[in-house]
């Protein structure tokens, strides 16, 4: 089984963590030190339990040897916090148990997605992040009306819905959103034949989904969701499993141009 924990050499470091737009909270340790063979396990589990949410990794630093002096480590292990996009870093305070660690995580989590819209699922890939079996927890998929029909400011207003909902219920939940009538064959599994905005939580352990019925807005979705953790919604096998989503361009976050209008000669 792959390892969740990412082991960065320089090059990788520079790439993921100086030029990436995540947090990564990173391990330096040497192979000899009995602390960081204790780490090690917990490190994983925590890994584990944070896939496709938060970014944990390892550094040999008696191999990469110039980052851990770029960094001051001395003993080990040293637990950095680095921010997004390469900023200075901050010594990790917490636990070194793999619910220390979570618990550190999540904290940061709720603190920045209070601020960031859920992710847009442009291909295959940013849905297997978000949503698997190996992640666990409950997906929630919103299916948005095209640019066209809702402008920025209508599927802003979405966005924020869905995460004044996301706030409501808490990280059981990973939101997530598409663009309606872009993955035909997944909406057609799904029974969204009733035009969008649409939402759907899913199971990915169970591969069974559930869709909300009524009106799309914060409140109607927190008390869907809170329905469906308590086994009120009724819910439909997936099948096949996994969904198969198609590859799309990402939102650029702008209104849709105006189709072109052809000059017609009526003489």
């Amino acid at each position: 089984e792959r390892s969740a924990v990412v082991n960065l050499n320089e090059a990788m470091f520079k790439e993921k963590v100086l030029g990436g737009k995540d947090e990564w909270l990173v391990a330096f340790v040497a192979p000899w030190c009995g602390h960081c063979k204790r780490l090690g396990p917990e490190w994983e589990d925590a890994a584990k339990q944070l896939k496709g949410e938060f970014k944990l990794a390892m550094v040999d630093a008696t191999v990469e040897t110039s980052l851990a002096q770029r960094y001051g480590v001395s003993g080990y292990p040293t637990i950095k916090l680095f921010p997004p996009g390469g900023g200075s870093p901050t010594d990790y305070p917490g636990g070194r148990t793999a619910s220390d660690i979570v618990n550190f995580c999540s904290d940061r989590l709720d603190a920045t997605q209070k601020a960031r819209p859920p992710p847009e699922v442009t291909s295959q890939a940013v849905f297997d992040e978000q949503c698997s079996e190996e992640r666990g927890g409950l997906c929630v998929v919103a299916f948005l009306p095209h640019i066209l029909d809702d402008q920025s400011a209508g599927r802003n207003a979405r966005l924020q819905q869905l995460q004044d909902a996301r706030k409501k219920v808490g990280r059981t939940f990973k939101f997530m959103w598409v663009v309606g009538g872009e993955n035909s064959e997944v909406e057609e599994k799904m029974g969204l034949g009733f035009g969008f905005p649409a939402l759907v939580a899913l199971s990915p352990a169970k591969k069974r989904f559930a869709v909300m019925k009524g009106t799309f807005g914060s409140e109607s979705i927190a008390s869907f969701l809170q329905q469906v953790l308590q086994g009120k919604e009724s819910t439909s096998e997936i099948k096949p499993w996994p969904l198969k989503w198609r590859k799309v361009p990402e939102w650029d976050g702008k209104d849709a141009a105006p189709p072109q209008e052809e000059d017609v000669d009526l003489d």
